[in-house]
């Protein structure tokens, strides 16, 4: 699964960088969604997770805070997109039909947001299992 986002995701930045200005529809019936994500303080937030819900795959915004969603429909109101990054609030949208295919975000710090899941549990210790003889 990791693999698959990972594949969608590099295809996704190829993508996108062969077709910079190119909005919805491209010629071959794809559509480009460009989300840009900043934090409060107006900076570009990197590696950031943009996913449609309940589509199975996430692409992730570059250094510049761009996140760029290339799908073979056009995008209802009723597809929602969830924006993520640990330690700041997710936001959830969804592109109105009539869109130019461009969002921008900005995400606020969550005030409490826990421990962070990619550096793992360090309160939690190793339990050491007994063997029997």
């Amino acid at each position: 699964m990791n693999q698959r986002i990972f594949y969608l995701s590099i295809l996704s930045i190829c993508i996108a960088t062969l077709t910079a200005d190119a909005k919805p529809p491209f010629a071959n019936g794809m559509y480009r969604y460009d989300i840009t994500i900043t934090d409060q303080a107006g900076q570009p937030m990197d590696n950031t997770q943009a996913s449609i819900m309940g589509r199975g795959f996430a692409v992730k915004t570059t250094r510049s805070g761009v996140a760029v969603i290339i799908i073979d429909r056009l995008l209802m109101p009723q597809d929602t997109i969830e924006v993520y990054k640990w330690g700041y609030l997710p936001e959830k949208f969804s592109f109105s039909e009539d869109s130019d295919g461009s969002k921008s975000i900005v995400l606020k710090s969550d005030p409490n947001p826990g421990p962070n899941p990619m550096e793992g549990d360090s309160s939690r210790k190793e339990k050491k299992r007994k063997t029997r003889k």
